[in-house]
């Protein structure tokens, strides 16, 4: 019966006057990956290129979740398979668990320092947050859209806007144009006003946050913007 071995192993049947045996060819083989036959790894595959893939990624083991993590071994996503369940405390407590995939998105914390600051998002930010303390002029410029429409991020402020804070394409031409919804608490002037390529936010607090997505791309960019826009009461207070 064959069996997986090591590379140092495997070598070691392989050396100058040796002769291999039938078992020994069939441990190779075994140890190897078959891109034709289904194939269980159990140790560590490291690529250095690119994997793709033509149909499913799918896991082994039923009752697990699958997780990405990046180099550091940080989790970065997950799939959840079902059968794990966070922990629930209380009287007569129920709670059952769905599958699904979840994932933690990427934070750009930006202080705008002394200067005015300009920050140009890229298509690989899509998905984003961006906290921005603008404790003087910030301009955050959006990515150039072509055919690859879908780009979306969240911007929410850290701190009581004092300064101009500015949204817009990537575009001057004012061709591209943002559909804005604005919800407000302002009873002293928190506005987000739009004008063609450009977004301008005043008077508002921390926690004020907009979420903008495109949907068109080209030389007439079209974008949603859902402004939520705090005043006078900050967000950080408890209002019972």
């Amino acid at each position: 019966m064959a069996t997986d071995s090591t590379r140092s192993t495997l070598k070691s049947h392989f050396n100058t006057g040796d002769k291999p045996t039938q078992q020994n060819f069939y441990d190779l083989i075994e140890s190897t990956v078959n891109l034709t036959d289904t194939t269980t790894v159990t140790g560590v595959v490291t690529l250095s290129s690119d994997l793709k893939v033509g149909a499913n990624i799918q896991s082994s083991t039923n009752g697990t979740d699958t997780i990405v993590k990046q180099f550091d071994g940080t989790e970065v996503a997950r799939v959840h398979d079902g059968a794990v369940v966070p922990t629930a405390a209380g009287t007569s407590t129920s709670l059952s668990a769905g599958t699904g995939l979840g994932s933690r998105r990427r934070v750009l914390t930006l202080g705008s320092g002394n200067d005015d600051n300009t920050l140009t998002l890229t298509a690989a930010d899509s998905g984003c947050v961006v906290f921005v303390t603008p404790s003087n002029a910030v301009t955050l410029i959006l990515p150039l859209i072509g055919t690859e429409t879908g780009f979306w991020c969240t911007v929410v402020l850290a701190d009581k806007l004092n300064k101009a804070f500015k949204i817009r394409t990537s575009g001057t031409d004012n061709a591209d144009l943002f559909y804005m919804y604005c919800q407000t608490t302002a009873d002293d002037g928190a506005t987000a006003d739009v004008a063609g390529d450009v977004i301008t936010f005043s008077n508002a607090l921390e926690g004020s946050h907009i979420e903008l997505l495109n949907v068109a791309g080209g030389a007439a960019e079209r974008w949603v913007a859902n402004v939520t826009s705090l005043d006078t009461v900050a967000s950080l207070n408890d209002v019972s």
